[in-house]
């Protein structure tokens, strides 16, 4: 059974020659655009936004432009992590039960052997998506199609990779350890070559997502002064422009993932409560590189940042787009 591209042709285009036009567009701007080369050696774990194509795709292509099949030399399969906007649950990891994804450009396959092997060894831990669940979150669905592209566009059969689609939300310390280890020997299994996407957009804000916190400096995140701001805010007595404050807390966050610390992050998170609706993925992988006990190998490289539009009064609101890649050395 196939899981259906319930987004095509509203946050993205259901054309599949206007579609590769696009995404093939935004992977060569990225390519002409960085300063440093794609692909970066040995990034197989890419950061992913997943808003509509026309709001995040420039800075998605530069995740996916990152990750490097030099060394491939074993079948290709890519575990694919986001968050939940539809439905909330805890202390598991909800897997995707179809046995293929549809997308207007073609269509990949989904490593069903794994799932399975999951939700029979580990049922209380690991549990199956329902169909109406799987095809009304967009965060996986918006990897896909520019997964496909790039594999394409890279020269690599679609047909022979697989992925393993997961939804990932909050978990307790002893959850989220035997998560870690779960995924990590997966990411390990000798049989593939295994790469990673974490699906996740930035800061969320604005009054419509209950987040208006600013901040004029550094020092303010240092010290935790943090401001809320309210329709009374005058933006004149302030140093920074709302959307320079936006990107100020986003960048502190990503130096953060870069420590390789579940405790650093979640000491982020809990001081300036940043709206990062990929956190508990992210959280994840961090949570698996500190189970390999060789988090130093593991290094961040940050590409491209962007935001829906720049914030500059209280009424305005903003989504923040970023784009990473991490290393194994």
């Amino acid at each position: 059974m196939s899981r259906i591209a319930t987004h095509a042709g509203t946050w993205y285009s259901s054309s599949p020659e206007q579609l590769t036009k696009e995404l093939t567009s935004y992977l060569q701007k990225a390519i002409n655009k960085t300063k440093t080369p794609y692909p970066i050696p040995n990034a197989h774990i890419c950061i992913s936004p997943h808003a509509g194509y026309t709001y995040c795709g420039p800075t998605m292509a530069h995740s996916y432009a990152s990750l490097d099949f030099s060394k491939v030399t074993k079948p290709i399969r890519f575990l694919i992590m986001g968050p939940s906007h539809h439905f909330y649950f805890r202390n598991q990891i909800m897997l995707s039960c179809f046995k293929e994804i549809e997308t207007p450009v073609g269509n990949l396959s989904i490593d069903s052997r794994q799932v399975q092997s999951w939700l029979r060894s580990h049922p209380g831990i690991f549990s199956p998506m329902s169909g109406p669940d799987d095809e009304s979150e967009h965060s996986l669905e918006m990897q896909f199609p520019m997964l496909h592209t790039l594999l394409t566009y890279r020269g690599i059969d679609p047909s022979i990779v697989s992925i393993v689609p997961m939804l990932v939300s909050s978990n307790d310390s002893d959850t989220h350890k035997k998560l870690s280890g779960l995924l990590w020997d997966a990411y390990r299994d000798p049989e593939y070559d295994n790469y990673i996407i974490i699906s996740s957009d930035f800061c969320h804000w604005g009054k419509r997502f209950q987040y208006t916190t600013y901040v004029n400096s550094m020092n303010d995140i240092e010290n935790e002064e943090y401001v809320k701001l309210n329709s009374r805010s005058k933006m004149s007595h302030y140093d920074l422009k709302i959307w320079e404050s936006i990107s100020l807390l986003d960048k502190i966050g990503m130096d953060t993932l870069s420590l390789n610390s579940v405790i650093e992050w979640e000491s982020y998170l809990e001081s300036c409560e940043n709206t990062i609706c990929g956190r508990n993925p992210l959280n994840l992988l961090l949570g698996m590189i500190e189970y390999s006990e060789n988090d130093k190998n593991f290094v961040w490289n940050w590409l491209d940042y962007s935001q829906s539009s720049h914030c500059e009064e209280v009424s305005d609101s903003s989504v923040s787009y970023a784009s990473g890649c991490v290393c194994n050395k």
